[in-house]
């Protein structure tokens, strides 16, 4: 069976959504981030994430939302495009990971940002996902050190020069 992305408004029919998300958003920090971040800085990152419903929707209020799903299953990883080209969100569910979830998200976000007519992506890729990015032809721009509350993280700002159709 085939993945396939859903696009969706941050908002749209996505009330039984939230709960999964969540808990693929936290599988996939708890599962990747401890290769590259000590367990007080994965505790800082998870501790600034949405928890409830109305949490995910204000966060990616305006926001694309993409779904990969293996047929009508669960879903196996998200990504989000705000409307000034940012890519806020990407992440796969672990047992999903290395499979192509992740690229075939990132396609479906820079094919919408084309036809939106942006000229670039940005994001602020964590140390684990610096690596997908630049093999995808994002550059980075800066190293970053964002706080989370009294904890420092590494991130980086990086972006992508797309064509327009």
């Amino acid at each position: 069976m085939e993945w396939h992305v859903e696009e969706k408004r941050a908002t749209q029919g996505l009330a039984d959504e939230w709960q999964g998300i969540a808990h693929l958003f936290t599988r996939s920090v708890t599962h990747t981030a401890p290769t590259f971040y000590d367990p007080i800085q994965v505790q800082a990152w998870l501790s600034c994430a949405p928890i409830t419903s109305d949490q995910w929707r204000n966060r990616l209020r305006g926001q694309v939302l993409f779904l990969a799903r293996q047929g009508h299953g669960h879903v196996a990883g998200f990504a989000s495009l705000a409307h000034d080209g940012e890519i806020d969100m990407l992440f796969v569910d672990p047992n999903s990971q290395r499979k192509g979830v992740a690229t075939l998200l990132l396609t479906h976000v820079i094919a919408t940002a084309k036809r939106r007519g942006l000229s670039r992506l940005t994001t602020f890729a964590s140390v684990a996902a610096h690596e997908f990015f630049t093999r995808r032809g994002f550059t980075t721009r800066c190293e970053c050190h964002p706080q989370r509350g009294d904890i420092t993280l590494t991130n980086y700002f990086m972006e992508l020069q797309i064509e327009r159709q």
